[in-house]
């Protein structure tokens, strides 16, 4: 069930949270089997209002990284030409006459520099159009941020008026204030970069509107402390387990190992398709992963953490379909809520129900 008061959100999560590494720094892919084409991005808000303008970053993803597509190159979206300006930013125009989810198809029309690169399509997510009344009317109010946060990574923050904001920062509580790099912006919707440099620890996510009033989120983002540990290698075949803590509660996702060493998944390793795996963590309990040697020598292990709605769209391998059999709303006089109830199934490919699938959703 979903409770809504004075229209500000639940304490359920309306939406997950992007996930992106280093957006404005190269960002080293790897070794690659084989060249990989140009892919350009537009990053945009998934919740908008309808009738009103938004922003967005336009990025081209190449073997050295993500980097801002240049200043005065051209795009188009939903059918209108927009220019892009500094750190790939672009404004996308009023175009949704009607509420809904809608996919906002783009192209390049030119780039600076590189005039043989036209028409070229763009990769860009869907949007939800939500209408809003007497929006001069509305404060502006913080009402949704990440759990859990990490250094070169989006967070999405959520609310009302968020495209009235500047000076975005995250603010410990120990008075260390980390600046962040504004991505996208909408009335309901904004996702920032955080820097390369967070340190350990709880923040909260503040800004000022234009008169220089500071609004600040009631939830604690927290950098999570995560210890792992595991034996030097001696011979091949050795066995071992790696040690693994947190301090946080979450979604660990573990990845690497080979060639040296093969992770053995416990009961509650699940295996994903990239040769990672999906791990419940409890703050202060350790996890012991057991390995073999395949040879000798250094091996790399590499945990991230996430809340359990917020893991990243391209670290959830398996596909579902999802089933709503019925929707009741009942509205409190006394209290001025409204509870939306919904029996939804979510079930696999092979028609089985799949247990603890985090659901997005959008009450308007």
């Amino acid at each position: 069930s979903i409770v809504m008061k004075n229209s500000r959100k639940s304490s359920s999560k309306l939406l997950t949270r992007l996930s992106l590494a280093m957006l404005f720094t190269f960002l080293s892919m790897g070794t690659q089997a084989q060249e990989k084409e140009t892919t350009f991005k537009l990053l945009t808000p998934e919740m908008v209002a309808q009738g009103e303008s938004f922003t967005g970053t336009v990025v081209e993803e190449t073997e050295e990284g993500f980097i801002p597509l240049k200043e005065g190159s051209q795009i188009q979206v939903m059918g209108t030409v927009v220019s892009v300006g500094k750190q790939g930013k672009v404004e996308v125009p009023n175009c949704a006459e009607a509420s809904g989810t809608f996919n906002l198809p783009a192209t390049i029309v030119s780039i600076v520099g590189s005039p043989k690169v036209t028409n070229t399509t763009i990769v860009t997510n869907s949007a939800t159009f939500i209408p809003i009344n007497n929006a001069s009317s509305t404060p502006i109010e913080i009402w949704d941020t990440p759990d859990i946060i990490n250094q070169g990574e989006l967070i999405t923050v959520r609310g009302t008026h968020l495209d009235q904001l500047t000076q975005e920062t995250l603010e410990s509580v120990n008075g260390n204030n980390i600046l962040l790099t504004e991505v996208s912006s909408s009335y309901f919707e904004s996702q920032y970069l955080i820097s390369s440099n967070l340190p350990e620890g709880d923040y909260r996510f503040s800004a000022k509107d234009t008169e220089g009033k500071v609004y600040r989120s009631e939830e604690i983002c927290t950098r999570p402390v995560i210890e792992m540990q595991g034996p030097a290698l001696k011979n091949v075949g050795q066995r071992g387990k790696i040690t693994l803590t947190t301090n946080t509660d979450g979604v660990i996702i573990l990845t690497g190992g080979l060639p040296i060493i093969d992770l053995y998944p416990t009961k509650d390793m699940v295996p994903l398709a990239n040769g990672s795996y999906r791990i419940p963590v409890k703050a202060g309990k350790t996890l012991k992963i057991p390995f073999r040697a395949r040879q000798v020598g250094q091996y790399t292990v590499t945990a991230n953490m996430y809340s359990e709605d917020a893991i990243p769209e391209e670290l959830l391998d398996e596909t579902v379909s999802v089933d709503q059999t019925s929707i009741d709303t009942i509205y409190d006089e006394v209290n001025d809520e409204t509870t939306i109830s919904s029996q939804i199934e979510v079930i696999s490919e092979n028609g089985s129900p799949v247990d603890s699938s985090p659901i997005e959703g959008i009450v308007s």
